[in-house]
């Protein structure tokens, strides 16, 4: 399996289900990874997995359904982690 290290990726819905997965198997092959839900006990607990993994990663806190709040943790992500613009 190709190997990610370095990559970012954000990933909506990741306190349960299959954003969880995708948060855990790409953090095992080596991507930084925010952690994005209105859930954030399970957001927290999906950072722990991605810690457990081998991973790191944010947790930010969004509701998919509110719009002008995606460019916010836009900004945020771009502002932790450099690049956008």
């Amino acid at each position: 399996m190709k190997k990610l290290d370095g990559k970012r990726v954000v990933i909506t819905g990741a306190a349960s289900g299959l954003g969880r997965a995708l948060a855990v198997a790409l953090a095992r092959r080596g991507c930084r990874g925010g952690v994005v839900d209105i859930d954030l006990e399970g957001a927290q607990e999906t950072l722990e997995m991605v810690g457990a993994a081998g991973g790191s990663g944010e947790i930010y806190e969004l509701d998919v359904r509110v719009g002008i709040d995606w460019g916010a943790m836009s900004e945020d992500f771009f502002s932790s982690w450099g690049g956008g613009g």
